[in-house]
């Protein structure tokens, strides 16, 4: 999550926090492979008008 974080200019905490939000709102689905801190994540980009629960 580091290097998003960091070309976003923001820090990875601001930026887990900003993909919680997006996946509470059913914009998004993410999922870490491993360690929350690594640099490996599947982040899927959901249809309009989709919801998912948490």
């Amino acid at each position: 999550m580091h290097p998003a974080a960091r070309a976003l200019r923001t820090s990875p905490e601001v930026f887990t926090t900003a993909l919680a939000r997006l996946g509470e709102a059913g914009l998004l689905t993410y999922s870490y492979d491993g360690d929350p801190d690594a640099a490996h994540a599947t982040i899927t980009l959901l249809p309009a008008g989709s919801s998912s629960g948490p």
